[in-house]
């Protein structure tokens, strides 16, 4: 599955990834969250995290965004959009 990383849609897609001491957090658009409906939402989030993968999944409703408790050097944050496929950061 090809992985999106620029976003020309209105609603944000692009995952990033905010580190703050003890804790990642993953957001699904920078300035605008994407929408959380039901017939478009963000269906998981994943963190990458020195070779390890953290998944936490979403429904409609949810905030667009996770916080996991993991530390490391190299992260990759990815999301899959229901409608628009699978975005990396």
């Amino acid at each position: 599955m090809a992985q999106k990383t620029e976003d020309s849609a209105v609603e944000k897609h692009i995952p990033f990834i905010i580190k703050e001491e003890g804790k990642v957090t993953v957001k699904v658009g920078e300035n605008t969250a994407h929408p959380m409906e039901e017939r478009h939402y963000i269906e998981w989030i994943e963190l990458q995290v020195d070779g390890k993968s953290y998944y936490r999944f979403l429904k409609p409703g949810d905030k667009p965004e996770v916080v996991f408790c993991v530390a490391g050097d190299e992260m990759i944050a990815r999301e899959y959009c229901n409608v628009h496929g699978l975005w990396k950061s």
